[in-house]
């Protein structure tokens, strides 16, 4: 039989060293995204964060790191009851990742750059195109031959920087939600879907299973160390590397005008309100527990 025509790839856009201006009105305004170049690899952290300089700046931080005895993260982001967590050195945690090979069963992700260490946060800047204010701050990934499994950002907007490795990025746009087979709203880790991350990466997901993803069309491209990609509120991404790799993501709160209505927007909303009244059952238990207490 004749083979099945290749799938439709986009082309993302590279730019170097661009103006706020035009980022803002071209990519961030518009939810569109986009590669920088020219900027983060000028940082610092490019020059000086080896792993041995790392380890003689934070070496003995006390860090949280994931832990899967199959490797399967996309499984620890989706079955919370499942999840494992490990407190390490940091010098432990990257002695693991960086071995010959790397054990793969450790993955450290969204961790508090500023809780590895202080010293480190001046070596990565991106007040070129964002003024971040608190509680947003650098969070660090580091893991060896791992896949971040699909998943969206429900409100935030997100610059992730390469530092090391080349990443594998596959992008999704969010008219195409419900082709990425999204968890349920009011589900735990709603803004994951329920499809494999590396049977993405590899484009072998079971059509038969999820006939609707044949008619997604991704972005698929490389992250190079020194470059920063833009991924804009609600865009479904994957990201994987075969071995060893570094990076920081910088989240920001999202403009509710970029939001993508009705879906996932209504969606996010609906979230939000649920844990609205979660927390609000919460308080009131609370209270009335602490009244009980002194009654």
């Amino acid at each position: 039989p004749a083979a099945a025509p290749p799938r439709k790839v986009l082309e993302i856009n590279r730019l170097e060293a661009p103006s706020r201006e035009l980022f803002e009105t071209e990519y961030l305004d518009r939810n569109r995204p986009v590669v920088i170049t020219g900027v983060a690899d000028k940082w610092p952290a490019m020059e000086t964060w080896s792993v041995e300089y790392l380890k003689s700046v934070a070496g003995d931080s006390e860090v949280t790191v994931h832990f899967r005895e199959d490797a399967d993260f996309g499984h620890w982001y989706r079955v919370q009851e499942e999840r494992e967590d490990q407190r390490l050195p940091f010098g432990e945690v990257l002695d693991l990742l960086d071995g010959d090979p790397g054990d793969r069963r450790y993955y450290m992700t969204e961790h508090s750059l500023r809780q590895v260490s202080p010293a480190l946060v001046g070596d990565v800047d991106v007040s070129r195109y964002v003024d971040l204010e608190e509680p947003w701050e650098p969070l660090l990934f580091v893991g060896y031959d791992s896949c971040m499994p699909a998943h969206i950002h429900g409100s935030t907007e997100a610059f992730l920087c390469q530092l090391r490795a080349e990443k594998s990025i596959t992008l999704y746009s969010p008219e195409q939600y419900h082709r990425l087979y999204p968890r349920k709203w009011y589900q735990k880790s709603p803004l994951f879907s329920e499809l494999d991350g590396r049977a993405i990466q590899s484009d072998t997901v079971d059509l038969g299973e999820h006939p609707k993803f044949e008619h997604a069309v991704p972005y698929r491209f490389t992250l190079r160390p020194g470059e920063i990609l833009f991924i804009p509120v609600h865009w479904w991404h994957v990201t994987s590397v075969p071995g060893f790799h570094l990076s920081v993501t910088f989240f920001w709160k999202a403009k509710f005008g970029n939001w993508t209505f009705p879906v996932p927007g209504v969606q996010m909303c609906a979230r939000e309100a649920l844990h609205q009244v979660k927390r609000g059952a919460r308080f009131v238990s609370g209270r009335r527990h602490a009244a009980a207490s002194h009654g």
